[in-house]
């Protein structure tokens, strides 16, 4: 069998370029060898909070300590990082981040071999609001209704009742 100079130059190339890759590649993306689970990751935070505030995201991940785990917002089509964390003994971890924008996001965190799990807060903006007692009871609404004692809301021509 005769060989070319191409297959003797392609050869050492694709190793060096593999060898490069698995160099640079985090083990976050890393994935899991065939036939083993992902470590377990179970996330918790608020589920509300106000623009501005810091979001405490813990955890464990059924893993040894000092492993990196990332955590990531929904940003459009993609995902952008917000914070970063190393576990502690027993898999646990903690870390804040601070939301910049208004709305409901999806929050995830990854771990190790691709470990994830995922969580939705909404991020809200204060704001003031006006209290009516029972002089006002029985009167029309500007939604279109009527005041009662279990009527809450916003007072708005173009929304319906009880939003």
């Amino acid at each position: 069998m005769k060989t070319t100079p191409h297959a003797v130059v392609r050869k050492p190339a694709l190793a060096a370029l593999t060898l490069a890759a698995s160099v640079a590649t985090p083990a976050l993306a890393q994935a899991p060898a065939p036939g083993a689970p992902a470590p377990t990751l179970d996330i918790s935070m608020r589920h509300h909070t106000l623009l501005g505030s810091k979001v405490k995201v813990k955890g464990t991940l059924a893993a040894p300590a000092g492993q990196r785990v990332v955590v990531q917002r929904s940003k459009g089509h993609g995902w952008r990082t917000v914070a970063r964390a190393t576990t502690r003994d027993g898999g646990r971890f903690v870390t804040r981040f601070t939301p910049r924008r208004l709305g409901r996001m999806k929050v995830r965190v990854l771990g190790p071999a691709g470990s994830k799990d995922q969580s939705k807060i909404t991020v809200y903006r204060q704001a003031a609001a006006s209290w009516y007692g029972p002089g006002f009871y029985g009167r029309p609404l500007a939604c279109g209704g009527t005041m009662s004692a279990s009527r809450i809301g916003v007072a708005n021509k173009t929304l319906p009742c009880g939003t």
